[in-house]
């Protein structure tokens, strides 16, 4: 029986993405869908996905949070589940417009991916160094116009639960536009759906910790690859993940020796 179950739940969450996905590109020959009611399909959907899979989310750190108008923003978290996504947009609704930057493999999906790019997800072309320029100046005219992007630095799921490795493209976007990061850390949607598993587990609580902003105005670059080890570190501690750093070498017994 709880197989299932998990066989309908998985067809719903599936069909809610695709018929909202449909009916975006439906309109489109008809001049399409504004903003404003973009954002409240997309918010429908998140909130859809978390209902049916019964997720209590639990959200710490609000008051770290202010967004000003024509502020430019990105979100960064950790990337442990499919549902980081819709649980990401359930935080931000009532404070903006969200948006992706993702893979382009997914802006290939048949109907899903003329719908994103129509609902200003942007996608970057890791392969075509001159498209990925293109993709990245896009990204930041949206920004200019006041949508907040949600990126992964990651730039993929975990395979275990741990934190990957960040990739310093999401703070070299951050930094060009003089955007203030906003870490987060998701605590518990591994559990929920991991990697490679088509289980999805419900009844599951998952805690979001908003972390202060980090303002990048006037940084150098020369500080991108410091300034993406800091935002690791913030968001490891946000999720509540372990601490994978090194230790340092202990001295040897020549430096313990008194002189």
């Amino acid at each position: 029986m709880s197989t299932l179950i998990n066989v309908v739940l998985i067809i719903r969450s599936l069909w809610a993405g695709f018929a909202r996905s449909l009916s975006t590109v439906f309109e489109l020959p008809f001049g399409g869908i504004d903003r404003t009611g973009m954002n409240r399909r997309l918010y429908t959907w998140a909130d859809s996905l978390l209902k049916m899979a019964d997720l209590q989310v639990n959200i710490e750190g609000e008051e770290n949070l202010d967004i000003q108008p024509g502020g430019r923003y990105v979100v960064m978290c950790n990337h442990a589940s499919y549902y980081d996504i819709p649980i990401s947009m359930s935080v931000f609704k009532e404070r903006g417009c969200i948006r992706m930057i993702a893979k382009k493999e997914l802006f290939d999906i048949p109907v899903w991916g003329l719908a994103m790019s129509h609902a200003e997800f942007v996608f970057i072309d890791r392969k075509d160094r001159h498209q990925a320029i293109k993709d990245i100046e896009r990204a930041k005219s949206l920004m200019e116009t006041g949508v907040m992007f949600w990126i992964a630095p990651e730039g993929t799921r975990t395979p275990d639960g741990t934190l990957g490795t960040f990739k310093t493209g999401g703070v070299k976007l951050a930094m060009d536009m003089d955007a203030s990061i906003i870490p987060i850390g998701i605590e518990g949607a591994f559990d929920v759906l991991p990697k490679d598993s088509f289980t999805i587990n419900r009844h599951r609580q998952v805690t979001v910790r908003i972390g202060k902003p980090i303002n990048t105005q006037g940084l150098a670059k020369g500080k991108r690859k410091e300034l993406t080890a800091q935002l690791r570190e913030e968001i490891r501690e946000l999720a509540k993940l372990p601490d994978d750093s090194k230790p340092e070498p202990l001295p040897s017994v020549e430096q313990t020796t008194d002189a």
